[in-house]
């Protein structure tokens, strides 16, 4: 059953929180300028993930790296816990969402990782173990995600990050074929060594 209603309120939700980064960054890396020089950077964030065919959108945290490779590139590995339930609380998932994303820093001369808006593009392994019942199987399945972000930066070692990526994943348990394609909004913090 799709929860469009649902699943509406929560891009509208995620779309206000994007637009609000995107100035705040557009403003924070016209006050800053230049490369920030901090290569590397460990974190957190709280996210919620909305798809169509799950009975719940839960809000879930994990923690990030980011490791700069050059002016505009950034490499980011993330990793979550997320419990969702399907078929009206049948079927429940609990995953480990592990995800290594590339982020392109659109504006030159922003603050990288510390101001500026970004595209997202990269993968999501996700380790789910899927329960019905007494019943219980494990599996790993793979999906791409895109979408897009902003960093505000708070000082010189601490910013701010907020994004929407939409993923593209089936998790497929021999009984049942979930679809887990959804989209993902986060909001994080980070600090930069």
């Amino acid at each position: 059953m799709l929860n469009t209603a649902k699943n509406r309120a929560g891009y509208c939700w995620a779309r206000y929180v994007f637009l609000s980064f995107l100035l705040l960054a557009v403003a924070g890396g016209a006050a800053h300028g230049g490369v920030h020089d901090s290569m590397f950077a460990l974190g957190v964030h709280g996210s919620g993930y909305y798809t169509g065919d799950a009975d719940n959108s839960p809000w879930y945290g994990g923690a990030h790296a980011k490791l700069r490779l050059t002016a505009g590139l950034m490499l980011e590995g993330a990793i979550d816990y997320r419990s969702q339930e399907f078929l009206g609380g049948t079927v429940k998932v609990d995953g480990y969402p592990v995800q290594a994303s590339l982020l392109w820093y659109i504006f030159k001369g922003g603050v990288i990782g510390k101001a500026g808006p970004h595209l997202i593009f990269g993968g999501t392994w996700y380790n789910a173990t899927t329960s019905l019942g007494n019943w219980e199987t494990t599996s790993s399945e793979f999906g791409y995600h895109g979408g897009f972000g902003a960093d505000v930066g708070l000082g010189d070692h601490f910013s701010i990050s907020g994004d929407v990526r939409y993923q593209f994943l089936d998790i497929d348990t021999n009984e049942y074929k979930i679809s887990h394609d959804g989209y993902i909004t986060s909001i994080g913090m980070t600090f930069w060594f």
